[in-house]
């Protein structure tokens, strides 16, 4: 009876953790991020559609990855994303991201691997710098 109690309780604590990672992802207005703007204010033009498949991609991840990032980093991000009254799955996605890479270190891997090729060096100083 022990083992089926334990067990049941093993099972409970799962479901509500897959829960409570599914619905703490804040909902954000998206009204301001994904609205067509006016061609006399601005040079950019947003696709609205477009814009709200790749919020609701962002959140679809969101929903996946909640529970591996930290409480912490969670209410900054969402804070982060909420900020200057245009709010963004985007936004709060690459927010957790940089966070969570930040927390991880640097990996094993040779960074330089990662770094573009270096332009040719140069000979002599430019001309007009300071200590010439």
């Amino acid at each position: 009876m022990a083992l089926r109690t334990q067990a049941a309780s093993v099972l409970i604590l799962a479901l509500t953790t897959a829960a409570t990672a599914q619905s703490g992802v804040p909902s954000l207005n998206l009204s301001g991020t994904c609205r067509a703007l006016d061609r006399k204010d601005f040079s950019i033009q947003i696709d609205p559609q477009r814009c709200l498949k790749t919020e609701n991609e962002a959140r679809t991840k969101l929903v996946e990855d909640w529970a591996k990032y930290s409480a912490a980093d969670r209410s900054l991000c969402t804070q982060t994303a909420r900020m200057g009254g245009v709010e963004s799955y985007v936004q709060l996605l690459t927010c957790l991201e940089l966070q969570h890479d930040l927390a991880a270190g640097p990996s094993g891997r040779n960074q330089t691997a990662n770094r573009p090729a270096a332009g040719p060096q140069m000979r002599t100083r430019p001309a007009g710098l300071p200590g010439q």
